[in-house]
């Protein structure tokens, strides 16, 4: 069986992040400024990780890659 693109970790904090933009998008009335100012002063590194499970997953599968884009 193969593993997954992201670690556990990663996978954990992108569906949190879908979770919260599921809040951002259904919810906006109840985000405060403070709230949102908070989650983009320090929580971007969250992003990072997740990108750079999927950027190293890539790295490690050129394979995979779709020759046509």
């Amino acid at each position: 069986m193969e593993a997954g693109v992201l670690s556990k970790d990663a996978g954990n904090l992108l569906r949190q992040m879908a979770g919260y933009r599921n809040r951002l998008v259904h919810f906006y009335h109840e985000i405060s400024q403070q709230e949102l100012y908070l989650l983009c002063t320090e929580k971007l590194s969250d992003v990072d990780s997740v990108c750079d499970g999927i950027l190293q997953w890539l790295r490690d599968h050129p394979e995979k890659m779709d020759k046509g884009i």
